[in-house]
């Protein structure tokens, strides 16, 4: 009755989100969010041989936006010396129909750059991202991904989301999408047995990250934290257990909700040394802006 109550208290949260406003760079330029959609950041300075491009994925209910929106993810990888690209995939549908689209965009990406990529993905993101590597035919175009709190074997938000109780609540709210569907852990449990033996699985290395804080008193991740204790360690969305695959190097498990371990100053210091095909560091070179090629049309 006690877990009740507090996915009660989780679920009334995600009625009233946080409002955070568009910020001024871009200059009218700012991706639509239009899935199928990907975009190049500013080319650094100095673009080293040994750095390999980088391409964002974002998650659940998002877009490309989330890693300069309030993140300085973008900048410091640019500050950095890195290449940058970000897509916009589906915001609500599953990991095979992001997936397929994923890979075709990589294939792109590849041509584009040159070279093969690095994939920072953050939540779902990490999700549709093997999909697009093991089940599409990604993996000859992409060096190694970095998964950031993806719940390789779901959520139990996912399971409450459709639960007999409360699902009813979530669904008044706008809630149950495919993208939600898929990541309930008996779904996720599916999309192991496919995934986790193919022959592709092991083709492209996947480095992990968790997080362990629930952010702000009162915030949505608290309440989502709470409601999660039971399951284990937790960063208000995701398991520390579901955030690790077996097969995957995991790199760290810090004191991140699921919000701030996408943020540049957050994590990147700790996944950098992933990014270049030599083990050493160039200088910052600059501070980026914001103008961002269009090179696919929507779908």
């Amino acid at each position: 009755m006690k877990k009740n109550w507090i996915a009660l208290l989780f679920i009334i949260m995600l009625a009233f989100p946080t409002v955070t406003e568009a910020g001024s760079f871009g200059k009218g330029d700012d991706p639509s969010g239009n899935p199928g959609e990907w975009y190049v950041g500013t080319t650094p300075n100095v673009v080293a041989e040994e750095k390999y491009p980088i391409l964002f994925v974002h998650g659940l209910n998002s877009s490309s936006r989330t890693w300069w929106d309030g993140n300085n993810m973008y900048n410091t990888a640019t500050n950095n010396g890195y290449e940058t690209a970000f897509i916009d995939l589906f915001p609500t549908k599953n990991m095979w129909d992001n997936g397929q689209l994923l890979a075709g965009k990589i294939q792109d990406m590849y041509r584009t750059f040159g070279e093969k990529i690095v994939v920072v993905a953050h939540s779902k993101g990490g999700i549709d991202t093997q999909s697009a590597l093991v089940h599409y035919g990604a993996s000859p175009y992409v060096e190694r991904v970095i998964t950031l709190s993806t719940p390789h074997y779901g959520s139990q938000l996912a399971d409450l989301a459709y639960s007999n109780w409360a699902g009813w609540l979530v669904g008044i709210l706008g809630g149950k999408n495919d993208a939600t569907y898929s990541l309930q852990t008996g779904y996720m449990n599916y999309f192991r047995s496919q995934t986790d033996q193919h022959p592709n699985v092991n083709k492209v290395p996947i480095y992990t990250f968790g997080g362990t804080s629930w952010g702000s008193f009162g915030g949505s991740l608290y309440w989502g934290g709470l409601y999660l204790r039971s399951y284990g360690a937790n960063d208000g969305a995701v398991t520390v257990n579901s955030s690790r695959l077996p097969y995957a190097t995991e790199l760290k498990v810090s004191a991140w909700d699921h919000s701030s371990i996408k943020e540049g100053s957050s994590t990147f210091n700790h996944f950098h040394h992933t990014l270049k095909k030599a083990l050493h560091l160039l200088q910052a070179q600059s501070q980026p802006t914001l103008q961002l090629a269009y090179y696919l049309k929507p779908l």
